[in-house]
């Protein structure tokens, strides 16, 4: 079982799960704030004019009709978006996606910007896997142990379903981070000059069954 220990400081309580229009909203908007000034957002939307507003729709749309598992912390300051082994986008996901990268940036620069998004796609391990796509904590919250929670969250998945676990990061910090929880680099992609993303992988070792009666997942864990 996931144990998600209300008296423990660095883990966060535990939650009965909200309505999910709602998780969504605060979700999208928590990914908002703290990406502002993310170098790979930054490249996703270069010519926003409202850019706050952009990067509010970008996650709409990411945590929209892109699925994926959406965690929150009971306290609502940290949020991971993650598919577990063998799930993907839907082709209509992807297409809502490229829609909306064509309506800020024009069709040939959304192209471009496609195409760079599936050499990171291609950079990640074959075969089945679990993929966090999005990790965030709010500015005024980090260091309190919130993103290592939500990541044990996917890494205790992984280890139900057998299978490693990919991400990619734009910041050479969070490089550190994720190996401090097992993750290496398997590969660097420079999508541009000075942009370069780190892509990680985790394999958290056998396949764990849980114990009869357990949950998958923590209630604080919406779908």
């Amino acid at each position: 079982m996931i144990a998600v220990p209300a008296s423990d400081p660095l883990q966060p309580a535990a939650e009965p799960a909200l309505p999910g229009d709602q998780v969504r909203r605060e979700g999208a908007l928590l990914l908002a704030r703290s990406f502002a000034g993310d170098a790979l957002i930054e490249w996703l939307l270069p010519s926003a004019g409202d850019r706050e507003a952009a990067r509010q729709r970008l996650f709409e749309c990411l945590l929209g009709p892109m699925g994926g598992r959406l965690t929150l912390t009971a306290d609502r300051q940290a949020v991971a978006v993650w598919f577990a082994g063998g799930e993907t986008s839907s082709w209509w996901a992807e297409w809502c996606f490229f829609r909306l990268l064509v309506s800020h940036l024009g069709g040939p620069t959304a192209v471009s910007r496609g195409l760079g998004l599936k050499r990171l796609e291609k950079a990640r391990v074959s075969g089945r896997h679990c993929y966090l796509r999005l990790l965030a904590v709010a500015p005024q919250q980090r260091r309190r142990g919130l993103g290592r929670a939500l990541v044990n969250v996917v890494l205790a998945r992984a280890r139900l379903d057998g299978v490693p676990v990919c991400l990619e990061t734009s910041s050479q910090a969070n490089v550190g981070f994720y190996r401090s929880l097992g993750f290496e680099v398997c590969a660097r992609t420079e999508l541009t000059a000075g942009l370069t993303v780190w892509s990680m992988v985790c394999s958290p070792g056998p396949r764990v069954l849980p114990e009869p009666g357990a949950a998958l997942q923590p209630p604080w864990s919406t779908t």
